[in-house]
């Protein structure tokens, strides 16, 4: 089978890379491993079109648009064009997008159209309970419009997005993301240092990072040796203000000592950080799934996330890690004060993180799910 995904996210040397395009790359080399062609489309830095292949997962980088008023109009043509030459070389059998992804393409003879709802602008901004800007949303409509299955990476982003966008007749399903639990994985040789926390995340207001420091301002005193390590790349905030900088400038120099900024790193240098935090903590206001908590419950590390949205389809309270509340930064120090707290109930809460990762997210699981329902489609 040929599976061709529409990312603008892959991972790669000095390039931003996102959720989506590390959940493209893990699945894409499970795929190939399993003997199937998978080619990934993106519109990255280049002025011209790059092929290049990452160990087996072909990889066409197509031109940034260069005429602002019709940019739409060029990455459009670039993308069709491309399409065209794979499937011309290779018939695609899948094409795989985001919720957008199909809105402006036509139909392609014998490809099926496939979105993963790794959570669009209606998801989020419903979610938020903020306005939904009514072109967004027919654009991502267009694009279901026009595709043949919808995956839906939790029943929580399913179910929220069947009721802002109509589904029609495409066959959808849940399955989860896959972690990589060859490169997540426990390290034994690296101790945790105590009243260590790492956040993995972009910086950002709905990854609940301003409550997160107000819960490190209401414990510092108390635990004058805690330490947060903030992983992720910045974003932009308002007023051509950071993100990274409206905390820096909220926050430090009382915290200075107590909370440090780590910028955009690689996976392996991510997973170092797991691996020394005595509490991997992630209180996001709301997830389509996340990746990083099932990641940190693979290294067997006690994972504090969100009883919001998702976060109970992926642990329960005091079993296989700790939710919290995200919008309430008296209710994040107290889990976390809770594992400094109950350091008995610790390595079986950690034992059953590890196990539920292992059995939830692996990528064995991943394809035979992801084959199966594509077949389904064919």
């Amino acid at each position: 089978m040929h599976i061709c995904f529409i990312t603008h996210e892959y991972p790669s040397k000095g390039r931003k890379t996102g959720g989506i395009g590390v959940f493209v790359q893990t699945l894409g080399k499970a795929l190939t491993a399993n003997g199937h062609i998978v080619s990934v489309i993106g519109s990255y830095t280049t002025n011209n079109q790059i092929e290049y292949q990452d160990d087996k997962i072909n990889i066409y980088d197509i031109p940034k648009p260069k005429i602002p008023f019709l940019k739409w109009w060029q990455y459009k043509n670039n993308l069709v064009k491309t399409i065209h030459k794979i499937n011309t070389k290779t018939p695609i059998d899948i094409l795989e997008g985001a919720e957008s992804s199909f809105a402006f393409l036509p139909k392609f003879k014998d490809i099926k159209k496939v979105i993963r709802l790794h959570g669009g602008h209606s998801f989020f901004t419903s979610c938020a309970n903020d306005k939904i800007n009514w072109r967004k949303k027919y654009i991502e409509q267009l694009s279901i419009n026009k595709c043949d299955g919808i995956i839906g990476v939790t029943n929580y982003v399913l179910q929220t997005t069947g009721k802002l966008l109509n589904f029609g007749k495409a066959k959808t399903t849940i399955i989860t993301h896959p972690i990589d639990t060859d490169l997540f994985k426990p390290i034994p040789h690296i101790l945790e240092i105590p009243y260590s926390l790492t956040f993995a995340g972009t910086n950002c207001k709905k990854k609940g990072l301003y409550e997160l420091c107000q819960a490190i301002e209401i414990l510092y005193k108390k635990y004058p040796n805690l330490k947060l390590w903030i992983v992720g790349k910045d974003s932009k905030h308002h007023n051509d203000l950071s993100y990274q900088q409206f905390l820096k400038n909220t926050f430090l120099p009382k915290l200075n000592k107590n909370i440090q900024f780590i910028g955009a790193i690689n996976q392996h240098e991510l997973k170092t950080f797991y691996a020394k935090a005595q509490i991997c903590i992630f209180p996001s206001h709301m997830e389509t799934q996340g990746l990083v908590a099932p990641e940190a419950m693979a290294m067997k590390k006690l994972v504090i996330f969100s009883n919001t949205g998702p976060g109970p389809e992926t642990i329960t309270h005091k079993k296989n890690g700790l939710l919290c509340n995200p919008h309430n930064p008296s209710d994040i120090a107290k889990q976390i004060e809770w594992v400094f707290n109950n350091q008995s109930h610790i390595n079986d809460i950690k034992n059953k993180a590890y196990q539920s990762a292992i059995k939830k997210f692996n990528c064995s699981r991943a394809v035979k799910e992801n084959l199966k329902f594509y077949q389904s489609l064919l």
